[in-house]
């Protein structure tokens, strides 16, 4: 993930410079081909949508400075081809919509309607709600030198739901972003996607500011990243994330300070990607 954001700053870096579209589609062909044959060497099928955030943000950075657009509707008629593969993947057979990775798709819907038909399930209340909050911002921390770091909703509500007869001690589910919010709140959920719209509002906000008004490379990447929000939840966001977002507002500083020690600074084309 950290290499990702490396690459997404030079890319970014590159087209500011003033490197025109054609280029900027060969590095863009690169950076796709270079996260492929990482997935085809050591991918095992799990995180697929966070593998989906990763292609998309190189995509998303051409697509910003070049005006490359492409139509909602070529999506709409890519899902059914892009759900098969969800499902090959994982080494199902995709006729089968029974099969695990089959109903894998629809995880967090399936436990999200699970914990709202039963609002009494759940390890409610306001300190563990806290808690996956603040992994919504720190789960990228090392548990070594953070010795009570909270544990994502995801995994231990295998333990408080079910238990884990049949299952492995690293299994965790997929809650989603609403399953996430009942679990800890129950009825009172509302009130925690609230504070969660909130907080990814003026989280991106910051991103704006730290980012100043020539780069969009942090947000590119936290926008892409959500994703895995709406399915995983704030601990699986914030595990993520700050792994690409992190390094790129680390070289943006960098890359700062060197230009105000230079003479010269490279050229800015217009920035079209939307910061609202």
């Amino acid at each position: 993930m950290i290499p990702i954001g490396v690459a997404l700053y030079f890319q970014e870096y590159l087209i500011k410079s003033g490197q025109k579209r054609p280029g900027s589609v060969i590095v863009f062909l690169l950076f796709e081909a270079a996260i492929g044959g990482n997935l085809f060497l050591y991918w095992g099928g799990y995180g697929r949508l966070a593998v989906a955030a990763y292609l998309i943000m190189p995509f998303a950075m051409l697509c910003s400075y070049h005006r490359i657009g492409i139509r909602f509707s070529y999506l709409v008629l890519a899902m059914p081809a892009l759900l098969i593969w969800a499902m090959l993947v994982r080494g199902e057979d995709a006729n089968s919509i029974t099969s695990s990775a089959a109903v894998g798709v629809t995880d967090h819907m399936r436990f999200t309607e699970y914990l709202r038909t039963g609002l009494g399930y759940g390890d409610v209340g306001l300190g563990p709600y806290l808690k996956q909050l603040e992994l919504f911002y720190l789960n990228w921390f090392p548990r070594d030198h953070w010795a009570g770091k909270p544990v994502g909703a995801g995994y231990y509500s295998v333990d408080y739901l079910w238990g884990r007869v049949g299952v492995g001690d690293d299994y965790n589910v997929s809650l989603g972003f609403v399953g996430d919010q009942l679990f800890t709140l129950g009825k009172a959920y509302p009130i925690g996607l609230l504070i969660v719209l909130t907080s990814v509002i003026l989280t991106r906000r910051a991103l704006v500011w730290l980012s100043g008004n020539d780069s969009i490379a942090a947000l590119i990447a936290f926008d892409a990243t959500l994703l895995t929000y709406f399915w995983g939840g704030m601990a699986a966001f914030g595990a993520r994330a700050w792994f690409v977002i992190l390094p790129i507002l680390a070289l943006s500083g960098l890359g700062k300070i060197w230009t105000n020690g230079s003479r010269g600074r490279p050229s800015v084309t217009e920035i079209t990607y939307s910061r609202s």
